[in-house]
């Protein structure tokens, strides 16, 4: 699953890295931080996998977020969210 996946990421610990610029006096670092509240956005169609693309690596980068569901599968969305809170998220 996309949660497993990211969560494998996270466990890794290898999300920074120095990066070649190719000047010998430039040094590049990615660095992974948390950007804070995300607001996802989920369309009607294939609600549970849009839903979990997006709600998985904002938790994996430490966010929190914000989803508004389609209103024509809000209930999806509800049982995800349902299902995080027994997991403990």
């Amino acid at each position: 699953t996309c949660f497993r996946y990211f969560g494998n990421l996270v466990a890794a610990g290898g999300t920074d890295r120095v990066v070649d610029t190719g000047l010998a006096d430039v040094d590049s670092r990615i660095v992974h931080e948390p950007v804070g509240v995300c607001a996802l956005i989920t369309p009607w169609n294939y609600p549970l996998l849009q839903t979990a693309w997006k709600v998985a690596p904002a938790l994996a980068a430490g966010n929190t977020f914000v989803l508004k569901p389609s209103e024509l599968t809000p209930h999806t969305a509800v049982l995800l969210m349902g299902l995080l809170a027994e997991a403990g998220l």
